[in-house]
């Protein structure tokens, strides 16, 4: 296990060093040592891996709310970022009320 920690440390330092160091990078850095490390899971993960299906079927209806309202081939970089922000904090939101409230969308 140790090995295996210290290749994938070794390999983000390469990563960054040979690339421009951004925010993206640091936060999927940073997630990553936290899934093998084990050491915690988010409030929202565990929303989301409670309600999978209801995830599932609201991010359907959001990508389809967006590409009719808009569209999508011809959007500039500023409107697609803001409506991938304003889709992921929706789901989110949606995610962690429906868990808060302990509502489960299960069939078996």
């Amino acid at each position: 296990m140790m090995v295996v920690y210290s290749f994938i440390i070794y390999c983000h330092i390469w990563c960054m060093a040979n690339q421009r160091f951004t925010l993206v990078s640091a936060f999927s850095n940073t997630m990553l040592f936290d899934y093998v490390l084990g050491s915690k899971i988010s409030a929202l993960e565990k929303a989301f891996d409670r309600n999978l299906l209801a995830s599932f079927l609201l991010a359907n209806v959001l990508t389809g709310l967006v590409n009719l309202s808009m569209d999508t081939l011809f959007a500039s970089s500023v409107s697609a970022l803001l409506i991938l922000i304003v889709f992921a904090l929706t789901l989110s939101v949606v995610i962690g009320l429906i868990d808060f409230y302990g509502v489960r969308l299960k069939f078996w």
